[in-house]
């Protein structure tokens, strides 16, 4: 997903409703343009932490979904490097399940 304005839309909505609260409560200009500088740095701010935390979980969902190593299934069952139920073991030696040793391609 696109993210790269999101940061940019907040800072002008929060801009906007500044603007508007401003212009409303009479506020003079000077104090208008601080409170608008102010309020639009803090969304951008705010903004960007929340895309780059959104991204990171994205990078994470991704990370999880990919199939385990060696195979193109993702069980982990044809080899590659998941360990067995007691975790000494890679797939080339388990001792204990039958499954988790490696399957020869070519059968």
């Amino acid at each position: 997903m696109n993210r790269k304005n999101m940061p940019l839309i907040l800072m002008l909505t929060a801009g906007a409703c500044t603007c508007i609260v401003t212009m409303v409560q009479a506020y003079s200009v000077l104090a208008s343009l601080v409170a608008l500088f102010a309020v639009m740095l803090l969304f951008y701010c705010l903004g960007n932490g929340v895309r780059l935390l959104l991204d990171r979980f994205d990078r994470q969902n991704e990370e999880k979904a990919k199939p385990w190593p060696g195979t193109g299934t993702g069980t982990g069952r044809e080899g590659g490097t998941r360990r067995c139920c007691i975790g000494r073991c890679t797939t080339e030696g388990c001792k204990r399940v039958k499954w988790m040793k490696p399957v020869r391609k070519g059968y």
